[in-house]
């Protein structure tokens, strides 16, 4: 995945987490095989341990 600031290359089971409304573009795929790509948008709720 290409982003603004660099580069991030992924493999088969790869995972990114990354902040909405950033800028990407998916640079290469294989053409041998399909690719799926699954987006999940969640609230993140911080758990405060005292």
């Amino acid at each position: 995945m290409q982003f603004e600031d660099g580069m991030v290359e992924m493999s088969v089971g790869d995972f990114i987490n990354m902040p909405a409304f950033r800028k990407y573009r998916v640079d290469w795929t294989t053409p041998d095989e399909p690719a799926n790509w699954l987006g999940v948008r969640y609230h993140a709720v911080l758990e405060v341990t005292g």
